[in-house]
């Protein structure tokens, strides 16, 4: 579930007039008093003050969404009024009220930073000016309050990372959920939905573990949307977690009441859940693997440092993904406000057009002109579509990592080949990027039937492995094709080549050309034995001098009927 950002205006004005916003009006004369009451009492709800000092005094005592003030007043003047309250709550609105004839309190006003000013007479400039003064303050609460988000987050993962057994995750976790403020407990369940084990209880008060957590030596993520059933006055929200050999672990929830933002972190604390305990699962894998006196040396080795690198990158991804979720949620939102920016300014051109006034018109296009709005709002625009591009790219990256950083699922399902070799290829690009050329002739190929992030796992080793042979400089060439009911996937390099004396010997088991601490031999052999477990096989083809080509072919799945 994610918060659903709407960038329509109407929206946003029906959100203040349900909600009344709160507007504090200063002036020492009673009528402009009087008439901005009249005005804007119909949206908001409005409280008026004749000085400074008695304006300040509300402003301790109650809560304001909005400040207006005059510019001439007995005593403090508006400008020094509205700094003040700028520094009391950075976050309200402060609107200055000035005559265009009083130029030294314009070029004041002008001066401090956000500020919006109004020229006498306001006209529909007033209601519009109060609307975007609201919009930027809700702006920056949900700014502050993403900050705050982000901190707990942290504060989430640093203590699972910390834990030191899947007892201290799963406590970690139902802490966390349990405090939030409209659940009432959680639960952790394992079967299926007609007759589950409940393994933990948590309440605001405490955790209870009603039995052993029985984690099998692999788990398969599950990856499903949560599921939310109300019954009476209770919201049951349940998110499948993981399953492996004791069948189906679940992670439920009740809510007195459903609020976005606690569902969000429902299921963020559900995905660092699966995350931290697969983390576990693959430390003791290689801690199983340690203590079997047959595994040979180099093997153990080479699995401690695929361990290790999983580790690396599942936390990188995480410390990438967060954040530039916050930045694409923004940036949406930052969109629908330029939108809204220039839809007022064309409004206002109309207003100042159709006004008898030319010389409000005139003085709104020195002002256009002096600051340069026009261009100004494309640079916006254009900036904010860059951000845009390069936060999805980040996010892609971090999701890339994070596929590579898994234990593969034993479950089998159709894909396209192709997607697999584009992923890889963005992981192996990433670090060859400087000296690699790439010539890709892709042809369209039926789906095959497998595992999509082992087949992933061979395609880049067997990228790496020629980028390798090129010490990082030369040409990439990768081909997806299908023959004789094959769909193939070719890779080939402009390396050295193979020796014809060793091509027979390079699939196996820890036979490496490569210097000594650069190659453990692991990586064809393995990469074979994923191959043919999914009914292909690799070929290989070099001259020396020419390069070589390795070829991955798997069955095509061929559509009944």
């Amino acid at each position: 579930m994610a918060l659903a950002a709407s960038s329509s205006s109407s929206c946003r004005q029906r959100w203040y007039v349900s909600d009344r916003a709160r507007i504090l009006v200063v002036d020492d004369d009673d009528l402009v008093l009087e008439s901005l009451r009249s005005e804007l009492g119909t949206d908001y709800e409005v409280l008026c003050a004749n000085r400074a000092t008695q304006a300040l005094n509300l402003f301790r005592q109650e809560h304001f969404d909005c400040v207006i003030s005059d510019v001439r007043m007995p005593g403090m003047d508006g400008v020094s009024l509205l700094k003040e309250i700028g520094q009391r709550d950075p976050t309200v609105g402060r609107i200055l009220i000035t005559a265009y004839s009083d130029q030294a309190a314009r070029e004041a006003a002008l001066n401090e930073a956000g500020i919006f000013k109004v020229a006498k007479p306001w006209r529909d400039e007033l209601e519009i000016t109060v609307r975007r003064a609201l919009e930027l303050r809700q702006m920056r609460h949900k700014l502050q309050d993403n900050m705050v988000r982000f901190d707990r987050g942290l504060v989430l993962e640093r203590r699972m990372r910390q834990a030191g057994n899947p007892r201290e995750v799963f406590e970690a976790a139902l802490e966390f959920i349990t405090g939030l403020d409209q659940v009432r407990s959680a639960e952790v369940l394992l079967g299926d939905d007609d007759n589950p084990q409940r393994l933990a209880l948590a309440t605001p008060v405490s955790v209870f573990f009603e039995s052993d957590l029985p984690l099998a030596e692999q788990i398969r993520p599950e990856g499903h949307e949560s599921r939310i059933k109300r019954s009476g006055p209770i919201w049951r929200v349940e998110a499948p977690l993981w399953r492996d050999n004791n069948g189906l672990w679940r992670l439920r929830c009740f809510f007195s009441r459903l609020v976005q933002e606690e569902l969000n972190w429902f299921e963020f604390c559900a995905e660092r859940l699966v995350d931290a305990v697969e983390r576990y699962v693959l430390v003791e894998q290689v801690r199983r693997q340690r203590n079997q006196e047959d595994v040979k040396h180099g093997q153990l080795i080479t699995m401690e440092k695929m361990a290790a690198v999983g580790l690396l990158a599942s936390g990188v991804a995480h410390e990438i993904s967060n954040p530039a979720g916050y930045v694409r949620s923004n940036v949406g939102a930052l969109e629908g406000y330029l939108e809204d920016i220039r839809a007022a300014l064309d409004k206002l051109e109309n207003i100042l057009a159709g006004d008898q006034n030319e010389g409000a018109a005139r003085k709104w296009a020195a002002v256009k002109k002096e600051f340069d709005l026009d261009q100004a709002l494309e640079d916006l625009v254009e900036i904010s579509a860059e951000t845009r591009e390069g936060v999805e790219r980040i996010i892609t990256i971090a999701a890339n990592l994070r596929t590579f950083a898994r234990n593969g699922s034993q479950d089998r399902k159709r894909f396209q080949v192709r997607n697999c070799l584009e992923s890889s290829l963005t992981m192996v690009m990433y670090k060859y990027k400087s000296g690699i050329k790439l010539q890709q002739e892709h042809q369209p190929v039926p789906d095959v039937l497998g595992n999509p992030a082992e087949v992933g796992q061979v395609l880049m080793n067997l990228m790496v492995n020629a980028a390798q042979a090129m010490n990082g400089s030369g040409i990439l060439t990768l081909r997806t094709f299908i023959e004789d009911d094959w769909v193939k996937v070719s890779i080939g390099d402009t390396g050295p080549g193979i020796p014809e004396h060793l091509l027979e010997r390079i699939f196996e088991p820890l036979f490496t050309t490569k210097e000594a601490g650069q190659g453990t031999g692991l990586g064809l052999a393995i990469s074979r034995d994923i191959i043919e477990r999914h009914g292909g096989r690799i070929e290989v083809s070099s001259e020396p001098g020419q390069g070589a080509v390795f070829t991955v072919m798997l069955p095509a799945l061929v559509e009944e009927g």
